[in-house]
């Protein structure tokens, strides 16, 4: 089993934790694929939570003979992206990506540029983000394994701060039907997450995954200005010319700091069941008592209709109880 890129270990637990879970919005999706490799997927989705309906036409373009992959996608909320990759064009196992892209977010970074080689033992990752707002960013991953057994870092630093701005450490197990991660984070504030994903496929028909959250250390308060810094350092540059007669004052004392808030795990845990071929069922549950339903239903080879709820089980007979439909088209 090839080891994939630091990013996407664990992704299938985050997949089925994230994906098909319609409980907050409405969505249309037709989806339209060629014999020249060019696929075209359009979209309208009213998400209820915002108030907001989005429009997406995602094309996309794929020539094996080169590797190349082309993805772009332009959206009615002013959000544009482009990502060209090739593939074992350089070399066996190597990939270059790039990645232009527009939103409405200031976090986000307008270029990327990735380099990344793959083999069956060692997977490394160089990507650089440019012109972000708030700096350039140069983010390096390294994941090696031996038999069934996985270890990876990721570092990133910000270029002209000349500072580390995040750093990850995971360690894992993974074969084809079971794996779990374990990751350590510390961001740019010195504050540490501990994060533990698992996945099992259990049988044909069902999948299970989880997910647990932990703060393990919490981000230091920002050093207190110095007592009286401006003041005493007048009064000892014109010591030399005049004793001063004045009482020193004392300095006031500090006020006591708040009690920190108690840090409480977060978790959720996944199911997928596939009552048969044409329905498959999904559920999910949280530390907040948010449970999530979802079913889909394969109506003919080119539909498929999603119905999906998110109750809250801590207040059954609030208001906050959501509904939402997916309606997929395939040709």
């Amino acid at each position: 089993m090839s080891l994939p890129n630091f990013a996407d270990l664990g992704k299938i637990t985050r997949d089925l934790l994230t994906k098909n879970f319609p409980g907050e919005k409405s969505k249309v999706e037709t989806t339209t694929n060629t014999s020249n490799g060019a696929t075209y997927v359009s979209s309208a989705t009213r998400d209820f939570a915002k108030g907001s309906v989005v429009g997406l036409f995602n094309p996309k373009f794929k020539y094996s003979p080169y590797g190349l992959n082309i993805n772009t996608s332009v959206g009615t909320d002013n959000k544009l992206k482009a990502e060209v990759s090739v593939e074992n064009q350089l070399a066996d196992g190597v990939k270059t990506t790039v990645v232009a892209q527009r939103g409405d977010t200031k976090a986000l970074s307008p270029f990327k540029a990735t380099l990344e080689y793959v083999t069956s033992g060692f997977t490394g990752n160089l990507a650089v983000d440019l012109f972000a707002p708030a700096d350039t960013y140069v983010t390096g991953s390294f994941v090696g394994g031996h038999e069934n057994f996985v270890a990876g870092v990721e570092v990133q630093a910000a270029v002209s701060a000349q500072a580390l701005h995040g750093a990850k450490g995971l360690l894992g197990y993974r074969n084809k039907e079971f794996e779990i991660f374990g990751t350590v984070t510390r961001n740019a504030e010195s504050a540490v997450e501990g994060n533990v994903t698992y996945y099992h496929n259990a049988s044909s028909s069902l999948q299970v995954g989880g997910e647990l959250i932990a703060t393990l250390r919490t981000a230091p308060p920002p050093p207190a200005p110095a007592a009286g810094g401006a003041t005493s350092g007048a009064a000892t540059s014109g010591a030399a010319a005049t004793t001063s007669t004045a009482p020193a004052v004392a300095p006031a004392p500090a006020a006591p700091a708040a009690p920190a808030a108690p840090l409480t795990p977060k978790f959720s845990f996944v199911g997928n069941y596939k009552l048969s071929d044409d329905l498959t069922t999904k559920f999910k549950f949280d530390q907040e008592g948010v449970l999530s339903l979802a079913s889909y239903h394969q109506l003919n080879k080119n539909v498929k209709l999603g119905l999906g709820a998110t109750l809250a089980t801590t207040n059954l007979s609030g208001g906050s109880h959501k509904f939402g439909t997916e309606l997929l088209f395939n040709f």
